[in-house]
Parts: structure tokens; sequence; C-alpha cells
């Protein structure tokens, strides 16, 4: 059974107002889906490394009245992806979409009705994990495609079962422990900028940490260089692995740094020393 997060009456009926807006704002018929499965012809990369991966975008921060990234920084909020690709397209005045729309659905379900998310959960990620079965193709899953929730304490048993039916689990964090692999998850942690201490932790523990660093603008983004090393707060130097060449971070070696370039929101942005986007040649020093 899942164990239901302790909200408060207010926060309960912030996010009961806002599913009530977006609903009638963008009416639809039936649940919906809450898994974003991937099509091996426009992910050729991962098809290629012999995985399928799918993913769990919920409405990030607390977008949906209900604090989905308890971790966040004020730079992770404001530069969040949660709008690149269909997700920023047409953005009515409160920032929605149908894409925008569905995320919050998706988060109001796992806010109000735990126990019927889990349900629907654990079934589509049966499905998803059939699905590759079919193709030849391993399943993975990201659930924490744009929030962080603790889905080793929340949904402990959907986790067991996804992962008896091989479905390889991993994500991105800001959680500053890394207790989430002790679970079976693979974990990458998102530097948040400041003196490292976390990012230490998850380094020192055999995982990756996740740095954004500074680019050129330009028409090919993805091929601006990134630095061969990242110089640590704490004065120690770790390999950089381009993050942008595909999403399963599973596949990287632990003790990394993990490439990222800005995106979004986060393009031009200047680079500081201990701030969310790092110069292109050190990690913050």
């Amino acid at each position: 059974m899942p164990k239901r997060a302790v909200y408060t009456v207010d926060t309960l009926r912030t996010v009961r107002a806002t599913l009530a807006a977006v609903d009638q704002a963008y009416p639809v018929q039936g649940a919906g889906k809450l898994l974003t499965l991937s099509n091996p012809k426009v992910n050729r990369a991962a098809a290629e490394m012999g995985y399928l991966p799918a993913i769990l975008h919920l409405a990030p921060h607390t977008m949906a009245g209900v604090n989905v990234c308890a971790w966040a920084s004020v730079e992770c909020a404001a530069g969040c992806l949660n709008t690149s690709g269909q997700g920023g397209i047409g953005l009515d005045a409160a920032g929605w979409n149908r894409t925008q729309a569905a995320r919050i659905r998706r988060t109001a379900s796992l806010a109000l009705e735990p126990g019927a998310f889990a349900v629907r959960l654990a079934r589509e990620i049966g499905q998803h994990a059939a699905r590759a079965a079919r193709m030849g193709l391993t399943p993975c899953l990201r659930l924490n495609g744009t929030s962080d929730v603790t889905w080793h304490r929340t949904f402990p048993d959907v986790l067991l079962a996804a992962r008896e039916a091989g479905v390889i689990l991993y994500d991105y964090t800001k959680r500053p422990t890394p207790d989430a692999a002790e679970h079976g998850i693979d974990v990458t942690y998102s530097y948040p900028g400041g003196s490292g201490t976390a990012a230490r932790r998850y380094l020192d523990a055999g995982h990756r940490v996740a740095v954004v660093f500074a680019t050129v603008r330009g028409r090919r983004l993805k091929d601006q260089a990134l630095p061969a090393e990242g110089l640590a707060p704490w004065g120690e130097t770790f390999p950089v692995h381009d993050g942008d060449a595909h999403d399963l971070r599973f596949t990287d070696p632990g003790g990394v740094i993990i490439g990222l370039r800005a995106k979004g929101k986060l393009i031009g942005a200047a680079p500081s020393r201990k701030g969310f986007v790092q110069a292109s040649r050190t990690l913050a020093a």
C-alpha cells in the first residue's frame, strides 16, 4: 500500500482548486496516461543501446498546488525544462496548455488519491515492460521527469514490482542523500550550486553528479564542447561525460560529472563560481 504524504488542509484545498480550474479550461474525457512512452524511431540512441525508456512528468515544484520538488533551488525552479517541447507551446495566461493540464491532473491524483494513482502506475509500468519485451528491448523508467518525489518511500511495493518485471529505475535528484539507491534506483545528483557537500557525498558513494555548464548559444547547441574535467568545490577534479548524448544515466560510470549544456531559460545565463550554471571550464571553486 502507498504511504500517503501528509499535506495540510490548505495545500489540499489549493490542489483541488487548481484541478478544478484546469478541468474547466482544458476539459477531457477519461483519466489519461501517467507515463510517456518512448518511440524507438524517435529515441534512436536508446533503442540502439538496447533500451526502451518511459518517463513520468508531473507539474513541477508548486505548479499544481503541492510541492513535488522539495529540494529545488531558486535557479532550478526558474530554469525548469517543464516548458520545453510540447510543454511550452501555446501557453495561456496561467502558463498552461493541454500538456501542462495533463501534468497538473497527474500531480493532483498523486496528492488526492494516492491509492488509485499507485494502481494506475503499477498497471502502466507492467504494460511498459511487456511492450519492451515484445520489441526485444530492456525497459527503463524515470519517475521524476519534472519532479523530485521520494518514490521509494511513497510507493515501495510498486517499485519492487517494477524491478521484478525487469524495469531499470533511474532518476536525477537534488535529495541530499543517495538513499534511493538502496531501493534499486540508479540516482544522479543534480548540482544546485553552493559548497558541494551533497555532491561530494554522491561521488564518494560511486554515483554521478549532473552539472549545467554555460555554453555559447548556437544553432547546434549539442555540438558545443563540454570541458573534459570539472573542478569540484573541495579541490578534486572529475571526468565530465556528455549528458546530452543520451538520457540513460545508469549506463554511465560512477564517480563522474554529467555535463549538461544550458537549455531553455538558462541559455545565456552568466555562470558563477558557486551557482547553478557553471563556467565552461570548471565546476564551482
